[in-house]
C-alpha cells in the first residue's frame, strides 16, 4: 500500500522509542489507513514524485485550444480522445446506459467500453480516465507529445510549440 501524508511530529518516549506521526489528508488514503492492523510494517519514507507542472498545463490546454479552433471540435472532445491514445490510468466501472451522459459531465474523459445485463437489466462497462491533474511530469510530456503529434497528423502548425 502506497499513501501520501504530511509529516507532523515525532515523540521520544522513556525507553528512547521514537513515534512518528502523518497526516492523511485524501480521503482515498485515509480509507487504506483504515485498513492497517496493529503489526510491523516495512516504511519507506521518501517526497512524492512531482505533479505535472503548471507550464505543463498551459502549454497543453494552448495545444488542445488551437486544435479545437482549426478542427472545430469542442476542446473537452479532444482532450478525452488524447488522454485515451495516452493510455492514461483508469477505472472502468459499470452503470445503467441513460447514466453515461450525465456520468460525462463529472469526468472529462468517459470511453463506454461494451455493454452489458446485470440482473436483466441493461448497463455499460464504462472506462473513467484519470484527468491530467494527476500525471506527474513524465506522464504530462507523453500527453503533450501526443497532443503535438495529433495536430501535426490534422495538418496543424505547432512548431512555436516544439521544445517549450
Amino acid at each position: 500500500m502506497k499513501i501520501i501524508a504530511n509529516y507532523t511530529r515525532k515523540l521520544i518516549d522513556d525507553n528512547g522509542n521514537v513515534e512518528i506521526t502523518f497526516t492523511v489528508d485524501n480521503w482515498a488514503f485515509k480509507r487504506s489507513v483504515n485498513d492497517l492492523m496493529k503489526q510491523p510494517y516495512a516504511i519507506e519514507i521518501k517526497a512524492p514524485k512531482s505533479k505535472r507542472s503548471l507550464d505543463q498545463n498551459r502549454l497543453l490546454w494552448e495545444i488542445i485550444g488551437q486544435i479545437s479552433k482549426e478542427l472545430n471540435i469542442d476542446e473537452l472532445d479532444i482532450y478525452a480522445y488524447l488522454i485515451e491514445k495516452t493510455n492514461a490510468k483508469y477505472d472502468e466501472i459499470i452503470v445503467k446506459a441513460e447514466a453515461i451522459e450525465r456520468l460525462r459531465t463529472m469526468y472529462r474523459a468517459v470511453k463506454v467500453i461494451r455493454p452489458t445485463k446485470e440482473h436483466g437489466e441493461s448497463f455499460v462497462v464504462a472506462r473513467i480516465y484519470y484527468g491530467s491533474s494527476q500525471f506527474n511530469t513524465k506522464e504530462m510530456t507523453d500527453l503533450i507529445n501526443h497532443s503535438l503529434d495529433y495536430a501535426n497528423e490534422s495538418g496543424i502548425v505547432t512548431e512555436l510549440y516544439e521544445g517549450r
